[in-house]
């Protein structure tokens, strides 16, 4: 609560976590997150983001640090998107690279094609899941690889219809993804698990089939950027 610990934080401080409002206005998103004002300190936004608990509790003691406070953390729960990996391989064979050791919500599996394109899982916010394919590094132009998730996209929204489907396949696009297919889900209540699971398990198997059937000349094109232009 002393206004000079805020400016303490902000600036170069940790750029990460601490921000003027002036810059992100409270509820602003930012990526997948919203920034959260201080209280009391309507100067500076808070960005809500550690990684995993570790992190959170590596951000929490630097903080302490740039504020003379000694601050003690207890890590009391389990890593659950951890052990959420552990019980999606033990339960569905896993996906093509996944180790026993995955950490962390978003993960990927090995290539696919040789583009190097590879599938997106990410099930590490309590609100969703998702699924989607992630442009590999043989694409010799960004143009090409943006090309290639845009031909994804529309494959997936043709063949995915009957699924939550993400709808801004520009912005994905360019980002080097395609679009993604959702599901709203609690992973806190590990009951829940084996219907993600099974979702999850269902939704690449889709996927997988449509990055390796896609025309290969096509494929060629995109790595090349001689597609025309996105409509």
């Amino acid at each position: 609560m002393d206004p000079a610990n805020a400016d303490r934080l902000s600036g170069e401080a940790i750029t990460t976590n601490v921000h003027p409002a002036s810059t992100y206005p409270p509820g602003q998103k930012v990526r997948r997150l919203l920034m959260h004002a201080v209280p009391g300190h309507e100067k500076y936004v808070v960005y809500p983001y550690g990684g995993s608990f570790e992190g959170a509790a590596k951000r929490c003691r630097a903080m302490g640090k740039r504020c003379s406070v000694d601050v003690e953390v207890q890590l009391d729960r389990p890593n659950q998107i951890q052990d959420f990996w552990r019980f999606f391989k033990e339960h569905t064979g896993g996906v093509p690279g996944q180790k026993d050791g995955w950490k962390g919500g978003n993960q990927w599996t090995s290539a696919l094609n040789t583009a190097g394109d590879r599938i997106g899982i990410y099930f590490g916010i309590p609100e969703k899941a998702w699924l989607y394919v992630k442009g590999g590094r043989a694409y010799t132009s960004a143009r090409g690889r943006k090309m290639k998730m845009v031909q994804y996209s529309r494959m997936i929204c043709d063949q995915m219809s009957d699924q939550q489907l993400d709808e801004d396949v520009e912005k994905e696009a360019g980002e080097g993804r395609s679009i993604a297919a959702t599901l709203p889900r609690n992973y806190e209540n590990d009951a829940n698990w084996f219907a993600i699971a099974q979702w999850m398990m269902d939704q690449y198997e889709r996927l997988e089939v449509i990055v390796k059937s896609s025309d290969s000349s096509l494929e060629a094109a995109a790595r090349q950027g001689s597609l025309g232009s996105v409509r």
